[in-house]
């Protein structure tokens, strides 16, 4: 399991960027909720049911986030025979 993290303020902030207006549940205050959620999701399936889980910092250039994702997701694949 990947989650890719961001800090509220930057996520509403790269919406707006796009030219889009937020949506209803855009705001900060609910990202962060979510946001928090999300984490607890990840902590719970990593302690309790052993899946391997990697949060990232959505943060960074889009290209560290998928090399990060990538060599988690390799790290994690089963042995091949």
């Amino acid at each position: 399991m990947i989650l890719i993290d961001i800090d509220p303020a930057t996520a509403c902030r790269r919406i707006e960027a796009r030219g889009q207006q937020r949506q209803v549940h855009e705001t900060e205050e609910k990202l962060d909720r979510l946001r928090r959620a999300y984490r607890q999701v990840c902590e719970v399936v990593r302690r309790d049911w052993r899946v391997p889980t990697q949060i990232l910092d959505g943060g960074q250039p889009l290209e560290d986030v998928l090399e990060q994702a990538f060599r988690f997701a390799r790290a994690s694949l089963p042995a091949k025979d």
